[in-house]
C-alpha cells in the first residue's frame, strides 16, 4: 500500500498467538470473519498483522484483528501450525497514536464495514498525513492533490474524496 510508505517498517516475523495480543471485537456482526477464514484457509497465506507493543508488554492488533480471529479458529479445527500469523511488530513508543490511527484508517478504508463517520474521519485523517508528508518533502505527491491521491488510492471520485474529508474533519467527538 503506497500510501503508508511513510511509516517505519519493522522486520516480518511469525508470532504465535497467545494471551499477550490484545483485540477489541468479540463478534462477527457483519460475516467477514467467516469469508476471513475460508479465504486463509483456501490460500494458506494471510497478509502480515501490525502490532504495538503496549507498556505492559502486551501486543495491541493495529490492522489485522479479523485475520488473527479466523486464524484462532484455523487453530481450534486443524491444528497448532494456524497458530503462527506472520506481523510486523512495532517497539513501544516506535509509533505514535497518530501513526496508528493512520495505519489503522489507511489499511481499512474501502477493506471493512465502516460506519459513514469511521469513514469520513479515516479520510480526514489519512489526508492530514498527506498534507504533512507533503509539507515535509513537497515533492511528495508529484503536484497532485491530495483528494486527488485518495480518489485514486480508494477508487472514489476526487469529489467525494474531498467531502469525506471535510465531513471529517468538521466531526465532533458528539457527531460520531
Amino acid at each position: 500500500n503506497r500510501i503508508i510508505n511513510d511509516i517505519a517498517q519493522a522486520e516480518l516475523k511469525y508470532f504465535e498467538q497467545n494471551d499477550d495480543f490484545l483485540y477489541v471485537y468479540e463478534t462477527d456482526n457483519d460475516g467477514i470473519l467467516n469469508k476471513t477464514y475460508k479465504i486463509i484457509y483456501e490460500s494458506k497465506t494471510t497478509a502480515p498483522l501490525f502490532l504495538v507493543e503496549t507498556d505492559h508488554g502486551k501486543l495491541r492488533i493495529i490492522d489485522g484483528e479479523r485475520r488473527y480471529r479466523a486464524h484462532k479458529l484455523l487453530a481450534d479445527r486443524y491444528g497448532e501450525v494456524w497458530k503462527m500469523v506472520p506481523g510486523q511488530r512495532f517497539r513501544r513508543g516506535e509509533l505514535t497514536e497518530d501513526d496508528i490511527s493512520f495505519m489503522l484508517n489507511a489499511l481499512n478504508i474501502g477493506q471493512r464495514a465502516m460506519t459513514q463517520s469511521e469513514r469520513a474521519r479515516g479520510f480526514a485523517a489519512v489526508a492530514d498525513r498527506l498534507l504533512k508528508q507533503r509539507k515535509a518533502d513537497p515533492k511528495s505527491s508529484d503536484g497532485r492533490r491530495i483528494a486527488d491521491i485518495m480518489a485514486e488510492q480508494y477508487g472514489v471520485s476526487p469529489r467525494t474524496a474531498n467531502v469525506e474529508i471535510n465531513i471529517g474533519r468538521n466531526l465532533t467527538e458528539e457527531g460520531m
